[in-house]
């Protein structure tokens, strides 16, 4: 007999002596304890300063770039006289 691994995602509202409750799809939920073999909570601070961080360096990165071109194009740049 094989046995799918079902992941489910829903907002915990209570915690009781064997199961857990709460809803998914505004609709009411439960699971045994028994039943669960792992627990991952949603990490949106994480997620956030990641996406912060890569923001930034994307544009850090674009502004030293325009800072070099712009040093070498007065190098190679001609006088006029």
């Amino acid at each position: 007999m094989i046995i799918k691994k079902k992941k489910v995602a829903f907002t915990v509202t209570s915690v009781e002596k064997d199961s857990i409750k709460g809803s998914r799809k505004n609709l009411p939920f439960a699971i045994a304890k028994n039943d669960i073999n792992s627990i991952r909570k949603n990490n949106t601070p994480g997620t956030v300063l990641i996406a912060g961080g890569a923001a930034t360096g994307v544009t850090l990165i674009t502004v030293a770039l325009i800072n070099v071109l712009r040093d070498t194009s007065e190098v190679f740049t001609p006088d006029q006289y």
